[in-house]
This record gives structure tokens, sequence and C-alpha cells, in this order.
């Protein structure tokens, strides 16, 4: 007889959620000792992951950040790296050791993408494809330019020619019960 394993997820997140919250300030008082402990399956998957400088990346269960220093480090100016985690308070951490660093290229969201994710993982049969987007998708150099006035910066001349790229929206996953906490890069940012 195969035994019984279901399990109530909601309750499973709430107390992930809770482990993590109890554990975020331990986890950053030892942040160097583990990032360094960490460093050589960090490298290897950064590599593997071709994680490189302009690129966009999405950190998910990004915890108080350390892998997101270093992916921030690898994309450089040019790109930039989303940090998401079920955990705000140790996500609070990440934001702290990002700024502490200088990594403004780094962004820290607690529920978005990690809300997404989880409301995708509790639907029987999800959509093949859905796009994980705020409510008013931007060009790159809006939200830079957004950023550098928030620092006090000149704005970057807006592109010459054209915009290319595809016109995104998030009707699929917000067809699924999903809602942005955060429905632009100017209030994920003012956070």
């Amino acid at each position: 007889m195969t035994p019984d394993i279901r399990m109530d997820a909601a309750a499973f997140k709430l107390e992930t959620c809770t482990q993590w919250d109890d554990a975020a300030a331990g986890w950053d008082r030892h942040g160097p000792e583990i990032r360094n402990w960490l460093r050589i399956p960090t490298d290897a998957m950064l590599e593997m992951a071709g994680v490189s400088v302009g690129q966009n990346v999405l950190d998910v269960a990004a915890g108080a950040g350390d892998q997101t220093l270093d992916i921030a480090e690898r994309v450089g100016a040019t790109g930039a790296v989303v940090a998401t985690d079920i955990s705000a308070d140790i996500l609070e951490y990440a934001l702290e050791n990002a700024v502490r660093a200088g990594h403004r290229n780094a962004r820290i969201h607690v529920a978005d993408a990690a809300a997404a994710v989880s409301l995708l993982l509790d639907v029987p049969a999800p959509p093949a494809q859905v796009l994980g987007t705020d409510d008013a998708p931007a060009w790159q150099w809006q939200v830079m330019n957004f950023l550098r006035a928030q620092a006090g910066q000149p704005p970057l001349p807006e592109p010459d020619g054209p915009e290319t790229g595809r016109r995104i929206a998030n009707a699929r996953l917000r067809a699924l019960g999903w809602v942005p906490q955060y429905p632009s890069y100017r209030e994920g940012y003012a956070r």
C-alpha cells in the first residue's frame, strides 16, 4: 500500500516563509562565511547558465542575496538582476547587501515573481507559457532613465531609430489569479 503523501500547499508555503523569516538575521550574519563556502558551486552554476555582461537575470529563492551580488557583478551596469524570495525578512538583508555593495542594477522583490511561480505550482494544468511582467512593460532605457533621475543623474539619450522588441502582456497569468504587487517598475523601485 502506498502512503498518502498529499499536503496542504498553502500551509507548507506559510511554514516555509516563517522558517526563513526566523532564520534571516542569522543567515545574513554568517553571510560572508556562507558565500565563501558556496563560492565554487555558485561560480559553476553561473558559468553553466552563461551569465554575462548586459544580461537580465531573475534570481528565484535569492535569500539574503549572496548569489544576487555575484550575478550583479557579472552582468555589470548594462545588465540587471531581479531577486525574489518567499521571505520578506531575508530579502530586506538582500536589499541592504546590494545597496552596501553599490549594485544599482539589483532589484529586490518579495512577492511578484515568487507569487507567480507559487501560483503556477498550484494550477493543475497551467498554460504552456506565461509572461511574468508587470502591468506597464517598459523599454530598458526608460527604466535606466528613471533610476538615473532618482540618483540625480542626467538622462541617457533615447535610442536612435525604431524601437525593437515585442509588446508583452501578463493576461494569461492574471487570468489565473495573479496580481502584481508592483504595477510598474516605478513602484517596484520606490520600495
